[in-house]
C-alpha cells in the first residue's frame, strides 16, 4: 500500500498505488474502481479511476517502472517518455509536486517477496527506499511514513 501526496503551491493530488489500498479507499467513498483499460500495455497494468484520487494505480510493477522511468529521464519532465500508462503519469506527478509525502503500508504481500531475501525485508519498502533516496538527490522534498 502506498499513498502518496503530491503538493504543488496551489493544490494537493492524491495517488493511490496498490489493488488493496485502492479498494479499502474505493469502498471508504462508497464507489467501486473505473479500470482505464486505455492505459494497459503489455509490461503496465491498467491505472484505475476514482472520484477525488487523482491516480490510482497497482503497486509494485508500476512503481519499479515509475523509478525507472525518472532516472532514465533525470527528473526532467520534458524527458518523460510519451505514452499514457501508470508508470509515466506517477512519474509525471512526482515531478510535478513540490513536497512529496509518502503512507508506506508495511503489510507484506508474499507473492511480492525474494525467497532470498529474510522474511522481514519487503519488496515495497526497498522499492520507496530507493525511490526517496533518488528523489533527495535530486533536491525534491520528500517525507516518508510507514503505517
Amino acid at each position: 500500500m502506498i499513498n502518496l501526496r503530491a503538493e504543488t503551491v496551489s493544490k494537493i493530488n492524491e495517488v493511490v498505488c496498490g489493488g488493496t489500498t485502492g479498494n479499502i479507499v474505493a469502498s471508504f467513498l462508497g464507489e467501486t474502481i473505473e479500470m482505464d483499460l486505455t492505459t494497459m500495455t503489455k509490461e503496465m497494468p491498467p491505472i484505475g479511476k476514482l472520484s477525488g484520487i487523482d491516480l490510482v494505480t497497482e503497486e509494485i510493477i508500476t512503481i519499479s517502472k515509475c523509478v525507472e522511468i525518472l532516472k532514465t529521464s533525470n527528473c526532467d519532465i520534458g524527458r518523460l517518455p510519451a505514452g499514457k500508462n501508470g508508470a509515466v503519469m506517477l512519474a509525471k506527478e512526482i515531478l510535478e509536486a513540490d513536497s512529496i509525502f509518502f503512507m508506506v503500508g508495511q503489510k507484506i504481500n508474499e507473492f511480492y517477496q525474494n525467497p532470498l531475501l529474510p522474511k522481514n525485508i519487503s519488496i515495497r519498502r526497498s522499492l520507496i527506499e530507493d525511490l526517496v533516496q533518488y528523489l533527495w538527490k535530486k533536491q525534491k522534498e520528500v517525507t516518508i511514513e510507514y503505517c
